[in-house]
């Protein structure tokens, strides 16, 4: 079930709910697919810049621009919640790493981030964003990444899991001042900044689009920001009822 929250202010505490849509974001020109292949959207004829609604008209089309195996050199592990983000002509591809289990932990995932001068012909080597400490924390999974240029600073919410699945899922956000997103990620020190069911709790309920038992608020998207509010989407599971 999807959702739209304004969060105002940072340590992303105030919100305002707004439900049954998703946020609208500027066109993407650029999709990547599992993290090992980069597509570019182009139009047959003319020199006008494709916009999505070329390609949901039938004017444009994606093509291929490179691919890379999982499990390749400098891919290993790559797993899906990949999001490219484009500064100063540099991308920044930031996604899942997932490896084997640990003593406490079915499976351990981290956010790691690279770079490509060349537009996704060829990529750096990652670099931590946030990783799972195994004791408390196991998983770091799908997120979204957001670099704000007024204030020099860079902003990544994730959903988390922690050892034996305690609270559920919940979102976590990390920041780095910085023009590139490599650094020492700072975590939030209110994290989980949303803890399971929180927004859902505001959203769902008799009459609405959503029955209350919505938890689990993850896969959040960093959409925009606009008068100093940040808009996100994320999802849920309606465990009940299975949807």
């Amino acid at each position: 079930s999807p959702s739209t929250h304004r969060v105002q202010n940072l340590p992303w505490s105030g919100v305002d709910s707004r439900s049954g849509m998703w946020g609208v974001a500027a066109a993407h020109v650029i999709l990547t697919v599992m993290v090992t292949g980069t597509f570019g959207l182009n139009l047959p004829i003319g020199d006008k810049t494709p916009s999505l609604d070329d390609l949901w008209n039938g004017t444009a089309r994606f093509s291929l621009v490179n691919s890379f195996p999982v499990g390749s050199p400098g891919f290993k592990d790559i797993d899906a919640g990949t999001r490219i983000v484009v500064v100063n002509s540099t991308w920044y591809l930031f996604g899942r790493s997932d490896s084997g289990p640990t003593t406490k932990c079915p499976a351990e995932i981290s956010i790691n981030v690279r770079s490509s001068m060349d537009k996704g012909k060829s990529w750096g080597e990652p670099q931590s964003v946030a990783k799972p400490d195994g004791v408390t924390t196991c998983m770091y999974a799908d997120g979204s990444a957001f670099f704000d240029s007024y204030t020099g600073t860079w902003h990544y919410l994730v959903q988390k899991l922690n050892v034996d699945g305690k609270g559920g899922w919940q979102l976590s956000h990390f920041s780095l001042r910085s023009q590139e997103p490599f650094g020492s990620w700072e975590p939030n020190p209110h994290n989980p900044v949303v803890t399971g069911g929180q927004l859902f709790g505001k959203i769902c309920g008799d009459g609405k689009h959503c029955q209350p038992g919505m938890v689990d608020e993850g896969t959040p998207q960093i959409v925009e920001k606009s008068g100093g509010d940040f808009y996100v989407t994320f999802h849920g599971y309606d465990y009940p009822r299975r949807k």
